[in-house]
């Protein structure tokens, strides 16, 4: 169903309630409703595709759609699943190793000492790379919303749903 990583990407801002979500689900035969919340947000695994999805709960407080704010593509082999078989976000490669992502995208705006993990803004989005123990391959690829944006449309539709209930 979704096979690149720009299909998935495609899904920033999708809540759980729309029809694309929907069909994804049942495609892939998950139910978002069953992950654990953390502070309003969690990981939704599905394996057969390779990838994370990060989701955050819309409005404080009773039932409310989750919406996608983060997708990880994972290699097969790296926390069990199939991997994820398309081609990954900025053109990158998992035979890649760290020293080459730093010299392409220089100093990681992570804590540099990170143990097997950097993390750059590129553009509207932060990606963030986790590396093999002997930092020769990626192992996974993050790219979400930074955080700043994920708490400000949490309180955009925080505001947007008490307008709604006390007119």
């Amino acid at each position: 169903m979704l096979t690149t990583a720009q299909h998935w990407l495609d899904l920033f801002g999708v809540r759980t309630d729309d029809p694309r979500w929907i069909a994804i689900e049942k495609h892939y035969s998950v139910d978002s409703r069953k992950i654990q919340l953390i502070h309003g947000s969690g990981r939704l695994h599905i394996k057969s595709a390779g990838v994370y999805v990060m989701l955050f709960k819309t409005v404080r407080g009773g039932p409310s759609p989750l919406e996608v704010w983060g997708i990880e593509f994972v290699r097969k082999g790296a926390r069990g699943g199939v991997g994820f078989a398309g081609g990954l976000p900025e053109a990158l490669d998992w035979n890649q190793s760290r020293a080459a992502l730093r010299t392409r995208f220089g100093a990681p705006e992570t804590n540099p000492h990170a143990k097997l993990f950097d993390g750059w803004m590129r553009g509207d989005r932060r990606i963030g790379v986790n590396f093999s123990k002997d930092e020769r391959s990626i192992a996974s690829v993050f790219v979400a919303l930074p955080p700043g944006a994920v708490f400000e449309k949490w309180r955009q539709n925080e505001r947007t749903s008490s307008t709604a209930t006390n007119p």
